[in-house]
């Protein structure tokens, strides 16, 4: 069950029926790991490559910073009871952000914060097809590595269960250090997929704004019918709850600019608006 905690982020635990195992090479470790455990993780850790961290448009890598290890998903799988998991994770948070589109998962890295491993606060580099970010941590008991987002602080450590946590993209977030263990989490972009036609919400603040478009179409003797048609009379400006990236117009696809990437109740103002 996803619990909703602040105001741009979400955790949830899923218990495990039976092990997870992550294949990378001729190698794979299972999971639930033991903290104690070390040599198992250590394989892993040693296949994989120090993370950098996005500034001023290059990749920088300082373990002062961010101390972390991390393997893309082209070299390792994950045992296919896992692909059970995800999908009802996903839909978990898709319910928690009453999200009027489905959403997607792309999986971005595998990520190892071994013992004084960190990440101190950032905020994700914009990018203007993802909403949103997810964390999930796979289970082995660590110690320490609290992701603290804005102001609200999530232990993800189990020894036997999946916990994890969704977030926007443009809220500050940082990993505590380690201090015993090792922390695994599987990160992921979180998309909306693009729908015909949205489902019409029929809720207080579509009935809202359909009486606020009403006053203003008697106030300037508009035909509702023809709106459309019409020149614009007035211009409504409603104002936005999210923050977005401020992308230069020379590096913005014609795409993008027709179909903005909105986040959670600005998304739903615009749904409803088309639908009106």
């Amino acid at each position: 069950m996803a619990k909703t905690v602040g105001l741009c982020s979400l955790y949830g635990e899923n218990e495990l029926s039976e092990g997870i195992a992550v294949l990378f090479g001729a190698k794979s470790l299972q999971f639930p790991v033991d903290a104690d455990d070390v040599s198992k993780v250590s394989e892993l850790v040693e296949a994989c490559v120090p993370s950098g961290f996005g500034m001023n448009e290059r990749t920088v890598v300082d373990p002062s910073y961010r101390n972390c290890k991390e393997m893309k998903p082209k070299s390792f799988t994950i045992s296919n009871n896992y692909h059970e998991i995800l999908p009802r994770i996903v839909a978990q948070v898709a319910n928690a952000l009453d999200s009027p589109k489905p959403i997607y998962a792309s999986l971005n890295k595998i990520c190892v914060y071994e013992m004084h491993g960190l990440f101190k606060e950032h905020v994700d580099i914009p990018k203007s097809n993802i909403f949103a970010s997810l964390v999930v941590c796979l289970p082995t008991g660590y110690e320490g590595g609290k992701l603290i987002v804005e102001q609200d602080a999530y232990d993800l450590s189990s020894s036997t269960s999946i916990k994890w946590c969704a977030f926007y993209s443009d809220c500050k977030h940082r990993i505590e250090e380690v201090t015993k263990g090792f922390q695994v989490t599987l990160t992921y972009d979180l998309l909306y997929l693009d729908v015909p036609e949205p489902t019409p919400y029929r809720d207080a603040l579509y009935k809202t704004l359909e009486k606020s478009l009403m006053k203003l179409y008697a106030k300037h003797d508009i035909d509702p019918a023809l709106a459309a048609d019409e020149e614009p009379k007035f211009v409504i400006g409603i104002p936005l709850t999210s923050k977005y990236p401020s992308l230069n117009r020379r590096h913005v696809r014609t795409s993008d600019e027709n179909h903005p990437i909105l986040k959670g109740m600005d998304l739903k103002m615009l749904t409803i608006l088309h639908d009106l």
